[in-house]
């Protein structure tokens, strides 16, 4: 036997069905408004507990440092110690000496009492005169002398000379210094007379 439920048992189905919607709706409203509600909130504060505040650093913005290539290394040259001196040490003073100019000897012998003229043993050369030297002036000086028995010059004389003033003084000088195996006779010694020489006094006599 088949039962059909005819229209009056659908419709209180259609009615209650948008009230328990509704009421369902007003529930759930309630329930975040009680939720959300600022006099529920409890805020504890605690005195104890610090306040961190954290900040943020600023980052460095990265400098872009070129590398310069190394100096070229010099080499500084050895340096040269010079001996130290006490300056109270004296200077010693170095001498040069210099070759004084000499006099050429011309020997001119004249023929006296006999044929045997004397032999010179010791000769002098004359001094340059330092004068004559100084201004380059040359000459010559004629001289005549007489030999003893004993050798000595004796009575030496000037004859002529040129220039005049400047060597007849040192030719005397140097030609009574002479010594002289006298002449003999017979195989005695005799003085001779009239003997004469002539003094050349010249420059490059000093390079020759």
């Amino acid at each position: 036997m088949q039962i059909t439920a005819g229209p009056s048992h659908v419709w209180p189905r259609l009615t209650l069905s948008p009230l328990l919607a509704l009421l369902v709706t007003f529930v759930l409203f309630a329930l975040m408004q009680h939720l959300v509600s600022p006099d529920k909130v409890t805020i504890i504060e605690t005195e104890d507990s610090p306040v961190l505040h954290f900040l943020s650093e600023p980052q460095d913005t990265p400098v872009s440092r070129k590398t310069l290539p190394p100096e070229p290394t010099r080499s500084m040259p050895p340096v040269r110690q010079l001996p130290q001196t006490s300056p109270s040490a004296e200077m010693t003073p170095v001498q040069v000496e210099i070759a004084p100019p000499v006099a050429k000897i011309s020997l001119q012998v004249s023929q006296g009492f006999d044929s045997q003229t004397p032999t010179p043993l010791v000769q002098y050369q004359p001094d340059y005169p330092p004068e004559a030297a100084r201004e380059g002036i040359e000459g010559w000086v004629r001289l005549s002398f007489d030999v003893g028995r004993d050798g000595q010059v004796v009575a030496a004389r000037v004859i002529d000379s040129h220039p005049k003033g400047h060597f007849e003084r040192n030719a005397l000088r140097a030609i009574k210094r002479w010594k002289y195996k006298a002449a003999s006779s017979d195989g005695i010694a005799i003085a001779t007379f009239n003997h004469q020489l002539i003094m050349h006094f010249d420059m490059q006599s000093v390079s020759n």
